[in-house]
């Protein structure tokens, strides 16, 4: 995932290892690294690493990643689009 994944303008790749919140919803399949894009103010999950994760159930109830805040194509639908009518799901877990 690390080598296939790029993160929009502004945005640094880093590594995210899931903890207990997520294993609490996932299960013990969330106990993993992720390549993650951080910035000073933003987040998101590149959604390449969303697709694969997903193959694991991790989530996998996440199907609109444009409308979902967490997501890359989320974070660039209202920060860089600048998308003022988007309805985005704001739920991490």
């Amino acid at each position: 995932m690390d080598e296939v994944t790029t993160c929009p303008s502004g945005l640094a790749k880093m590594h995210y290892t899931m903890g207990q919140k997520e294993q609490s919803k996932y299960g013990s399949y969330a106990n993993m690294t992720i390549p993650v894009c951080f910035g000073m103010e933003q987040s998101c999950i590149p959604n390449n690493v969303i697709a694969e994760v997903q193959k694991r159930g991790i989530f996998s109830d996440k199907t609109n990643l444009d409308g979902w805040k967490y997501s890359c194509s989320g974070y660039e639908r209202v920060n860089v689009q600048r998308d003022l009518t988007a309805q985005m799901d704001a739920t991490y877990v």
